[in-house]
């Protein structure tokens, strides 16, 4: 039978060990890391607009000037993230309603007619908004792999007097 004496004696050893062990590892794992030719972040930035960037070189943020070439030529689908109320005040023309609160009720309806492929604008109102990058998180998880945000798309919009209209959508 082992004595408590040396019982604890064993424990400390044990803890002591056990802790040097974990010190070293974590020390030769910051080491091996800052070594790497592409190292690895060790802080990590979770929020949606990092998320639609990774394994990709553009941000998931798109410049206004270009949001508005890829209006004016039709290569792209503007989905507004606002409630439907807000949207039938007053839209980007041509503008889907997909409101981040009916996201899941409306998918499927909404964009039915828009392929994984193509390229989706998302857009809500104010910079401090993120129903837009809600909704381009989840257009992304659901398979659409070319989904851009447009920050303070709807303000901009109108201070730019671009084309606008009010009321539902024909298909909505």
């Amino acid at each position: 039978m082992i004595k408590k004496k040396h019982y604890k004696k064993i424990l400390l050893q044990i803890t002591w060990q056990s802790a040097a062990i974990l010190s070293f590892a974590i020390i030769l794992g910051f080491l091996a890391n800052t070594l790497r030719a592409n190292r690895l972040a060790l802080k990590t930035d979770w929020s949606t607009k990092s998320q639609l960037s990774q394994g990709n070189d553009e941000a998931g943020i798109i410049p206004f000037d270009l949001a508005k070439k890829f209006f004016y030529s039709h290569a792209a689908v503007f989905i507004d993230a606002r409630s439907t109320n807000n949207y039938n005040k007053g839209h980007i023309k041509g503008a889907l309603n997909l409101p981040i609160d009916y996201f899941e009720e409306r998918y499927w309806k909404v964009m039915a007619n828009v392929s994984s492929e193509t390229l989706i604008i998302t857009y809500c109102n104010g910079e401090n908004c993120h129903a837009s990058e809600e909704v381009a998180m989840f257009l992304f998880e659901l398979g659409h792999n070319n989904v851009k945000i447009l920050v303070d798309g709807w303000t901009l919009w109108q201070q730019n007097c671009l084309p606008i209209e009010k009321g539902a959508a024909a298909s909505s």
